[in-house]
């Protein structure tokens, strides 16, 4: 696809510099200071449609005005990514203050009188425009954007007010999409801090949370520090109700017949075990009897990529067909009279569950533990009515995460279409209700 006559627009396309004012990158030398009343924005901190300053550097007066006489981004600018993993993001700079930029990041002062800022951010995040700046990269040893290649990428030269009016259709869905996603990380820190509350102070006959502060009569002293009068602490062989069990040492196929073969990736999406995407293994009648999968057990990840990754548990919530898992993949089946299946990942996957097997996890090429070591975790354990509770109210949680994970898909799938639609005038503005050209 070419630069000059690219995509499937029914409007012309003009290269970057017939519609900007100014495009520069920031500095090709790192500041030395760290510290100052400048904000010094990097790649990391270019999202795609938004800036994350949370981790933004600080630098000095003097550092900051030699590297703003040449690239002095305004409000309103667009901020590119150009080097890294990030290549391609783009946002409009937000802040109303002076900032310096890293040669990392390209800036692009649209020109009011003939392109609107918002629709040429609308354009470099859209399918299309995404498609054509990773084309530009591919194949290069470095994953960089020139100055000149995005001087020379070109544009949708739709008239000024389709432009305004497309911009304001992708920008109301991507307010959407970022409210959807505050709703999620606030219900991400609701469960977070409950389930914190409930797998250390558990909940009392009139189904408060204990307090142990006002009532600490209601506590007692264990291993693991304070816990509710009435739990027990045990370690995890204790809970056993057959000795656990590493996987077959057999490589599955990914077609062709044979039982699904758990892996570690079906260990890491959520607390339930995945049987999507598994590979297939041949295994006979006495394999499956020994390594069979029932549901309610308990599967651990014996290595990992990621230090938090060796231990994470995850529940056999159905069993689809009769499958099995691999041998880097620990079996636990547990005494059901004491504790719920779903109640101990949920403790195993909590923060104080990921501090109790942390000290049993060796960092060689990968991260590890041994079933000796997944059996010597530590559990505190209420009584099954508690635990009972606690499951039901972390699903509920999960529930209402995923409920808008799946409309903020939505609203995404839908933006991505109409951006198609939109961006290259297939669509026009006037079809939609409430909008006009």
């Amino acid at each position: 696809m070419s630069n000059t006559s690219a995509g499937r627009s029914k409007w012309p396309y003009v290269p970057l510099t017939t519609v900007a004012e100014k495009i520069q990158d920031g500095t090709h030398f790192s500041p030395l200071s760290t510290s100052g009343p400048f904000r010094y924005v990097t790649s990391r901190n270019i999202r795609p449609g938004y800036l994350d300053l949370e981790s933004c550097g600080w630098i000095s007066e003097r550092e900051h005005k030699a590297i703003f006489r040449r690239c002095d981004p305004r409000y309103g600018d667009i901020l590119l990514t150009k080097d890294g993993a990030n290549t391609g993001n783009a946002s409009i700079n937000t802040l109303h203050e002076e900032i310096s930029l890293l040669s990392s990041v390209a800036m692009i002062r649209t020109d009011p009188t003939v392109a609107d800022g918002h629709f040429v951010l609308q354009y470099l995040l859209s399918p299309e425009g995404q498609t054509r700046l990773t084309d530009l990269v591919s194949g290069n040893a470095i994953t960089r954007l020139t100055l000149a290649k995005i001087k020379a990428f070109s544009i949708p030269s739709a008239p000024l007010p389709e432009q305004r009016a497309i911009a304001a259709v992708l920008d109301s869905l991507d307010d959407a999409i970022q409210k959807t996603e505050q709703i999620i990380a606030k219900l991400q820190q609701v469960k977070q801090g409950l389930l914190h509350d409930l797998l250390t102070r558990g909940i009392d006959d009139n189904g408060e949370l204990r307090d142990p502060d006002r009532h600490p009569e209601q506590f007692q002293d264990s291993p693991l520090g304070r816990i509710p009068k009435g739990w027990d602490v045990e370690k995890l062989r204790v809970l056993y109700s057959e000795p656990s069990r590493n996987g077959l040492y057999k490589g599955p196929a990914y077609h062709g017949r044979g039982a699904p073969m758990i892996q570690m990736g079906n260990l890491f999406a959520s607390d339930e075990v995945s049987f999507s995407d598994t590979g297939r293994v041949s295994v006979s009648e006495s394999e499956l009897r020994t390594f069979g999968l029932r549901v309610g057990d308990i599967l651990f990840a014996r290595r990992s990529l990621v230090f938090e990754g060796a231990g994470r548990a995850a529940v056999v919530g159905v069993v689809p067909e009769p499958a099995t898992f691999e041998s880097s993949i620990v079996r636990v089946r547990l005494r059901t009279e004491r504790i719920l299946p779903r109640f101990a990942v949920t403790y195993l996957a909590s923060h104080q569950g990921y501090l109790r097997r942390r000290a049993h996890i060796r960092q060689v090429a990968v991260s590890g533990v041994s079933g000796t070591d997944i059996a010597s975790f530590f559990m505190a354990i209420p009584t099954l009515s508690e635990q009972q509770t606690i499951v039901e109210t972390k699903a509920i949680l999960d529930l209402q995460i995923e409920n808008e994970a799946r409309a903020r898909g939505a609203l995404m799938s839908m933006k991505n279409g109409l951006s198609d639609d939109l961006l290259t005038g297939r669509v026009r503005t006037t079809s939609l209700p409430g909008f006009s050209a």
